[in-house]
């Protein structure tokens, strides 16, 4: 179902109230068993296995997911750039997951200009 302009309208400035709500005990339960529910159809089962093979195949993707879960579980803290803007994690070696330069829009986009011109002149 597409969400209307509206209901994205309503959810942005509800948003903390909603995350309060969904925290409760009670309702921690109900979407716990609503997403085992989903996950256990025929549709959640094929929209898994895309998953699944979307985040087996890319290392990339793999060190984004590892680092963005890190950071939303509170066991690494999101930094900020050499010029004091909020960060973006830049990942040198996606071997390596947590090990990121943390770099503004700007700046990361220079990094990867960098690196594209290195890689190219070779």
């Amino acid at each position: 179902m597409a969400q209307t302009d509206a209901q994205r309208l309503w959810y942005l400035r509800n948003k903390e109230k909603i995350k309060e709500f969904n925290q409760t005990p009670g309702q921690k339960e109900k979407r716990r068993l609503a997403n085992l529910k989903y996950d256990r159809s025929v549709h959640g089962r094929i929209t898994r296995s895309a998953q699944d093979r979307r985040n087996s195949r890319s290392p990339k993707r793999r060190a984004r997911e590892a680092l963005r879960r890190a950071i939303r579980d509170g066991k690494f803290p999101r930094g900020t750039c050499h010029c004091g803007k909020v960060g973006h994690g830049h990942h040198e070696d996606y071997s390596k997951p947590l090990d990121v330069i943390w770099l503004c829009g700007e700046h990361h986009k220079e990094r990867h200009e960098e690196i594209s011109r290195v890689e190219h002149s070779h």
